[in-house]
């Protein structure tokens, strides 16, 4: 039966609009959870997750639920307790939140989920009436997190992921969609440009492909540098390819954990249980980073050199955009079944902010002394109004680029 929505809710201004309708007419739907991975048959750079929705009417909730298969690298829009209505987010649901002190050292945190606990006749996960699911026995996968005060925090694995994975949807797309290694299209390709320049010890250098975020580097560097790092990002890809429904009928179901060791701090909103020593954590606001070596960072992209390039140089990317779409239209429609036009421009989606809690990790940017190509003949102006992530494949189909990223914020401690 329906039941109450117990939350507050905050307006919220968003141009985006799904591009594959919910189909709810005029009824305001909230979403409720992230349930699987689901291959995308239309375009397949970009992994399916399915949202589940319910809907709100006279301030209640429906027990009856939405589901709807959305691009992973549109999660930054499509948080748990967002509202929408005609296709686009009106309001988000005002939820308590938290900055708690975790341990990511395997023995620390475990994997666990509803199916799991009933299977061990164990305590559920959390208490199913404070947020229900679909399911008695959900299979998605959550982390659990032991506290210094013999409570528990719990996270969706799923919204880990999509938060505590670097900044930009585009790291995420890519390490769920190719393998870290290996022949012929790669994850490593696809998120590492040739250093040209040698290591040095005690220094990791990282040169950024060009649809990457300066945010995602230290993820990277680690990912390139720490064994234990580069072991996670090899293992979301397999695990997934191998959970797969070969019918895509049933959603993959995957254990993602946090990619580095050591003590951590989370800022999380959720809703508190077992008489507040407890948390469920819906939404992942901020993270802190890892300690460890002095990070270089350059970019693939980089326009900066100290020295322009000599006459009779290779042009850099010919053909490009001429510009990318700074200005936003009044509605971006948001679509994941449909790749990119190759000869458009992009539009640089911003997911909300997100909190890099105590000391920063130390990043260093790094020219080029010289730059070896000089700007290739820019192709035609993109005017559109519709976007996608994933690879650009073909032209004509109206279709821009999308960036989704977090803006980030650093909280010293």
């Amino acid at each position: 039966m329906p039941f109450p929505l117990k939350h507050k809710t905050r307006r919220v201004n968003s141009v985006i609009r799904l591009k594959e309708s919910l189909d709810v007419a005029d009824d305001k739907v909230m979403a409720w959870w992230y349930s699987g991975f689901y291959k995308n048959s239309k375009a397949l750079s970009q992994p399916h997750v399915l949202v589940l929705f319910r809907k709100i009417t006279d301030g209640m909730l429906s027990d009856a639920v939405i589901q709807r298969r959305l691009p992973l690298e549109a999660l930054g829009q499509i948080r748990i307790g967002s509202i929408w209505q005609n296709d686009r987010c009106r309001a988000e649901t005002s939820l308590l939140s938290k900055q708690l002190a975790v341990n990511f050292s395997p023995g620390k945190w475990r994997f666990t989920s509803f199916a799991e606990a009933q299977r061990r006749q164990g305590v559920p996960p959390f208490p199913m009436e404070e947020h229900p699911l679909l399911l008695d026995k959900d299979r998605n996968s959550l982390l659990e997190f032991t506290l210094p005060d013999g409570g528990k925090l719990i996270v969706p694995c799923i919204e880990f992921f999509s938060r505590c994975f670097g900044r930009s949807g585009e790291l995420k797309r890519v390490l769920a969609t190719y393998p870290w290694d290996g022949q012929g299209d790669t994850a490593t390709n696809r998120l590492y440009a040739p250093l040209n320049t040698p290591e040095e010890p005690g220094r990791w250098q990282v040169r950024l492909r060009r649809r990457l975020h300066n945010g995602d580097v230290v993820f990277l560097a680690h990912a390139k540098y720490d064994p234990y790092t580069q072991f996670v990002a090899k293992g979301i890809n397999a695990k997934l390819e191998a959970s797969y429904d070969p019918k895509n009928k049933n959603p993959a179901f995957v254990d993602i954990g946090p990619w580095y060791e050591g003590p951590a701090e989370l800022k999380v909103e959720g809703i508190p249980f077992n008489n507040g020593k407890s948390f469920l954590a819906l939404r992942v606001l901020g993270m802190s980073d890892p300690k460890g070596a002095l990070v270089l960072r350059a970019r693939e992209n980089s326009h900066d050199a100290e020295n322009p390039a000599p006459e009779g140089s290779p042009e850099a990317w010919a053909g490009a955009p001429v510009r990318q779409l700074l200005k936003y239209p009044e509605i971006i429609d948001l679509t994941g079944d449909v790749e990119p036009d190759t000869d458009a421009g992009a539009i640089e989606i911003q997911d909300p902010d997100f909190e890099v809690l105590g000391d920063a990790r130390t990043v260093i940017n790094v020219k080029p002394e010289q730059a070896t190509t000089k700007a290739g003949a820019g192709g035609k102006p993109s005017d559109v109004s519709t976007v996608s992530g994933g690879d650009a494949h073909g032209s004509g189909k109206g279709v821009a680029g999308h960036a989704s990223r977090s803006c980030w914020v650093l909280l010293q401690s």
